[in-house]
This record gives C-alpha cells, structure tokens and sequence, in this order.
C-alpha cells in the first residue's frame, strides 16, 4: 500500500524498508505510529528520502484513510530509546 499526503511530500509505502507501522491500543483506542518518508515538495525533491515519525488514531475499517490522516495532522514523535 502506497499512501501520499495532501501535500504531496510524505510518503508511507509499504513496501519500502525504510517505512514502518505499528499499532497499538491504549484507552480502549486504536493508535498508530508511522515511519514515512519526506520527499520533498514538488518542485524541490529531496535526494535523498527522509524518514519522519508520525502518530494517530488509527481504525482498520480505514486503514488507507487514517494513515492519510495521520500523515496529514498527526503529531510526530522523536525517535524511541531501545
């Protein structure tokens, strides 16, 4: 599954080693944390993709639509300290 944002500059692709879901449930909701790639705005690509962490809610009956969600205005996250 390939999901780009509204602005056309973060990109979650399942297929890509670089992306990562996971999710999990707290207070009886469904969250997700999302590893995408920031590839820069359309007339300024990046050369390299930057991964980005972002997170929220998250349902299965929507799962294309809430990682678009959450790509759109979720909150990011810092990397986690193993």
């Amino acid at each position: 599954m390939k999901i780009i944002n509204d602005g056309d500059n973060l990109v979650y692709d399942s297929d890509n080693p670089l992306c990562s879901i996971e999710i999990n449930n707290s207070q009886g909701e469904l969250f997700a944390f999302i590893t995408a790639l920031d590839i820069g705005v359309e007339h300024s690509r990046l050369k390299e993709p930057q991964p980005m962490k972002y997170w929220g809610k998250f349902s299965w009956n929507d799962e294309a639509g809430s990682i678009k969600e959450i790509l759109h205005t979720g909150g990011k996250w810092p990397r986690l300290q193993n």
